[in-house]
């Protein structure tokens, strides 16, 4: 059970160690274009990336192949690179479903780059022994629970920067691109601040009134506040009030 925990935790702080964060960009480049409604993609995007690092990381482990460091040390980075630039220039294209895409054959091909990188490490951790296998799948499988928060931590930034750029998009429509209108539909003048000005309104007039919620209406006399009439809400936006409604 040690052995277990040693090599999981081996393979999930490898890819998760800041100091060491090649594979935390290509994750990043790989997967930003996609949010949670793109679920079965990623899916794929991990699967294939699994499948590419995994078999390398076995041929490597046993020998069967052997990748000059140097080489590697150059690999990877040139896969994030690649990866960043095609979704910059296509990455309305890569979102969609489609037979082709370039992403997935990027997982996969250059899963099998990051393998070589992996094998380096879990060499280095597994020495001599000859009895390596099961110590590879633990170390595998420690990756892959890194890229899983990797993913859906790339995935939650995404939907929490979405959320809060459609809130305060609604926020801006809302307070400067609408505002409703109000009758004065009672028997006498009145006089009235509108929470940014003083209106005066005769029998049958109207106004148009911005429609800043939480803002207060009051009566007014004499170019001084009085008591509120009603506060302004969302669902008033865009329509036409009577001041005898709202006085109630």
């Amino acid at each position: 059970m040690d052995n277990f925990i040693f090599f999981l935790k081996a393979g999930l702080f490898h890819v998760l160690d800041w100091k060491a964060y090649d594979h935390i960009l290509f994750l990043i480049a790989l997967a930003v274009v996609y949010d949670f409604k793109n679920w079965k993609k990623i899916v794929w995007l991990i699967t294939l990336f699994t499948i590419g690092h995994t078999l390398t990381l076995i041929l490597a482990a046993y020998k069967v192949v052997n990748v000059s460091s140097q080489w590697i040390e150059f690999l990877i980075p040139l896969t994030i690179i690649i990866t960043a630039l095609v979704n910059i220039f296509y990455g309305k294209n890569t979102a969609k479903q489609t037979k082709t895409n370039t992403n997935l054959i990027f997982a996969l091909f250059f899963g099998l780059i990051h393998g070589l990188g992996f094998s380096g490490y879990f060499k280095m951790l597994i020495g001599n022994s000859t009895n390596k296998f099961i110590s590879l799948l633990e170390f595998a499988l420690g990756i892959e629970l890194a890229q899983i928060v990797i993913v859906v931590a790339i995935l939650s930034l995404g939907l929490i920067s979405f959320t809060t750029k459609k809130v305060c998009k609604s926020s801006i429509e809302i307070n400067i691109g609408e505002s409703f209108s109000l009758i004065n539909d009672t028997k006498d003048k009145v006089s009235i601040h509108t929470g940014t000005g003083f209106v005066s309104l005769n029998k049958g007039s109207k106004t148009s009134i911005g429609c800043n919620v939480g803002k207060e209406v009051r009566w007014a006399e004499s170019g001084k506040k009085g008591d509120v009439i009603f506060k302004i809400k969302g669902d008033m936006c865009g329509k036409t009030l009577k001041l005898s409604e709202l006085m109630k």
